[in-house]
């Protein structure tokens, strides 16, 4: 399902990196319960946008997994972990998909291995919109099975169409039409009811201002009223990019706290 302790996607009232991880620690304690009895599994994926100006934010999330893996085991050291990826490029300039990057869930050793080997550099994008909604179902296809289930999204720009961005038809050449795979924005209310029907926590960190559209279609009211949840967005703040166009800058160092924030109220909400 998605997260309850969600905000506005508008700038200006998205919570900053420090307030969002008092909410998740808040909630965390205040709601504090017993270990449970049963084991605790967990699914996590990563959704990351994998066209060129992502580089950095990749391989942040590739190095953090050991990380992860160490203080889930210290936290949780009864639990069992799987971990899986999806990364979306866009089509190319002659309306062809360049085609996904896709693990299915398997050991974070297995998963660190398959980042570094096969997945290769972030490349590609003819226009800064990107292929969102490819990635999404790609998620969604996965074989999810823990009982808590985490989707994290990492991403610099929105999905194709009029409903995810305001950027115009000179920055997204399928800006008023379907995509080459037929899909637009609209599909969206269909692919987030099936994910809140797998109950599968969707954590979005937000790099900057030209996603608020999309993040606003994901956090749909419709959904909130039915599922009584909501898209949590961690906010990394305003990052600042090299010559290169590339991300750098101390924002990157927030990603770890917020992702075992996220995942300890996660555990939480799915064992209780």
């Amino acid at each position: 399902m998605l997260n309850s302790v969600a905000s506005s996607s508008s700038s200006s009232t998205v919570p900053n990196n420090d307030q969002m991880l008092n909410r998740l620690n808040a909630l965390r304690t205040h709601t504090a319960a017993p270990t449970p009895v049963k084991k605790i599994t967990i699914d996590i994926v990563y959704l990351i946008d994998l066209t060129r100006s992502m580089q950095p934010l990749f391989d942040r999330a590739k190095n953090e997994i050991t990380t992860i893996v160490d203080s889930i085991k210290e936290k949780y050291p009864d639990s069992e972990l799987r971990m899986g990826f999806v990364g979306y490029r866009d089509f190319d300039e002659q309306d062809r998909n360049i085609g996904y990057e896709v693990r299915d869930f398997c050991t974070p050793e297995e998963l660190r291995r398959y980042m570094d080997d096969e997945v290769g550099d972030c490349n590609g994008g003819c226009d800064p919109a990107e292929d969102f909604i490819g990635g999404f179902m790609e998620v969604l296809k996965l074989s999810w099975r823990s009982k808590t289930r985490i989707c994290f999204m990492v991403m610099d720009a929105p999905g194709h169409g009029i409903g995810f961005h305001d950027m115009g038809l000179q920055h997204d050449r399928y800006y008023h039409t379907k995509d080459p795979n037929g899909h637009e924005p609209a599909d969206m209310k269909g692919l987030v009811r099936t994910l809140c029907n797998k109950n599968i926590d969707l954590y979005t960190f937000r790099l900057n201002d030209v996603t608020d559209k999309m993040e606003s279609v994901l956090n749909n009211r419709e959904h909130l009223k039915k599922y009584g949840s909501a898209l949590t967005v961690l906010r990394l703040g305003d990052l600042e990019r090299n010559a290169r166009g590339e991300l750098v800058g101390s924002a990157l160092d927030r990603i770890f706290p917020q992702i075992m924030a996220s995942i300890d109220s996660s555990v939480w909400r799915s064992n209780r």
